[in-house]
């Protein structure tokens, strides 16, 4: 099981992987997952999440209050 972990600076996944939420580029759906694009241009899949629009909106709300 896959565990990511949303926090006001930062999204932490599986595997080590920590993704400063400034340099997400965007979140969106994807093929029934989360996919999460990094201003560098690496990409994350987050696997098997109930709510797809919610984590996106989640996403999108944490980093309001980042500078894009």
């Amino acid at each position: 099981v896959a565990n990511w972990r949303l926090t006001d600076q930062r999204l932490q996944g599986p595997g080590g992987r920590v993704i400063p939420i400034a340099q997400i580029n965007r979140a969106r759906p994807f093929l029934g997952d989360v996919q999460i694009i990094t201003r560098s241009g690496d990409k994350h899949l987050m696997k098997y999440m109930g709510d797809i629009p919610a984590i996106v909106a989640a996403i999108e709300a944490a980093q309001g209050g980042q500078s894009k």
